[in-house]
């Protein structure tokens, strides 16, 4: 009984981590435009500091965030494929 419970708590990690890529994405997504919106918020206010706004904006841009949800999937692929391995242990 006890792999069965660890291969469950291994697939549910896997899955976990699979959502939290795609939630780091859309994160990331908002972020970018609330630093855009900010920048033009303080453009005639701030120069500097509108500036900073718009820099971090485009280097979240540059990031190639399919890339980020990618490394997730994969982690959390091989999560689920170890999740199998107890699965062995099963009759013995």
């Amino acid at each position: 009984m006890a792999p069965i419970i660890v291969s469950i708590v291994f697939w549910l990690a896997g899955i976990l981590v699979i959502l939290c890529g795609r939630y780091l994405f859309h994160k990331l997504q908002e972020a970018k435009k609330g630093l855009k919106e900010k920048a033009e918020d303080v453009m005639f206010n701030d120069n500097s500091a509108s500036l900073t706004y718009q820099f971090s904006g485009e280097v979240i841009d540059a990031l190639p965030l399919y890339y980020v949800r990618f490394v997730f999937i994969l982690i959390g692929a091989v999560i689920i494929a170890i999740g199998f391995v107890p699965l062995g242990f099963l009759f013995i």
